[in-house]
């Protein structure tokens, strides 16, 4: 209610079940608009989504050049712009960037469901990383999935994210990797000390990334780049904390 426009085509990502009452049912996880070709809908969505255009302009505008509408007013804003004495130039412009950002954002949007699919990732994630890193977010996320979980968004554990470096074929003995790995065992402890055992935490390390792990060379980087920070007691044995709690 309130964010679907009628007339206006969308397309919905997700996979079909089968409901226990309601039988076949297609459960989406991420919806995209597409660009109206219906008069209410090319109406509606330039009235929403261009910037300057109320409706007596829109109407101008689909008179003008019917279902190409929303094409014409982003690629040629010029044109448009003599449609109606109630749009300038200027705010044509403006308008046209508008659409354009729309348009490279639902690209966007595509390819991180896609990168996300099947994955165990939270529906909203798609959002929170436009938002966040807008139409860089793919290629931030492809670079290094394990940002997802440094910037903390949520139901992005170590584990899924790592999934996820895996599967794009990134290097699984790339130091980096160990030292987020460290980062979150550490950070993510909820036995309420700020120190823990060096000695646990580079075995939970062996555990979860279990190719050519470097535990020496990890937390000494960890510790340099102020991630982590260790301590040793009177009696020799070594901790390991956060490096904003140590």
């Amino acid at each position: 209610e309130g964010e679907l426009i009628t007339g206006c085509p969308y397309q919905f990502f997700g996979s079909w079940v089968e409901h226990v009452t309601h039988g076949k049912q297609f459960r989406f996880s991420q919806v995209l608009k597409k660009e109206p070709h219906s008069q209410h809908g090319v109406i509606a969505y330039l009235v929403r989504y261009a910037t300057h255009v109320g409706p007596q302009v829109a109407q101008a505008l689909f008179d003008q050049f019917g279902s190409d509408a929303v094409k014409m007013l982003r690629t040629q804003p010029e044109a448009a712009a003599n449609v109606s004495r109630y749009l300038n130039l200027m705010q044509a412009t403006e308008a046209s960037e508008a659409l354009k950002q729309l348009e490279k954002l639902e690209d966007t949007k595509i390819e991180l469901t896609n990168l996300f699919a099947g994955r165990g990732f939270p529906m909203a994630l798609v959002d929170d990383c436009v938002t966040a890193w807008g139409i860089l977010a793919p290629t931030r996320i492809k670079r290094d999935p394990h940002s997802l979980l440094v910037n903390e968004f949520s139901g992005c554990g170590f584990d899924r994210c790592d999934r996820l470096y895996v599967d794009l074929g990134l290097p699984i003995d790339r130091l980096k990797r160990q030292v987020i790995c460290l980062w979150h065992i550490v950070h993510s402890d909820t036995s309420g000390n700020t120190w823990i055992d060096l000695e646990f935490t580079t075995a939970e390390l062996q555990r979860k990334v279990a190719a050519a792990v470097q535990p020496a060379k990890a937390v000494a980087l960890a510790v340099r780049s102020g991630w982590l920070a260790t301590h040793t007691d009177e009696t020799g044995k070594v901790w390991i904390a956060d490096g904003q709690r140590a």
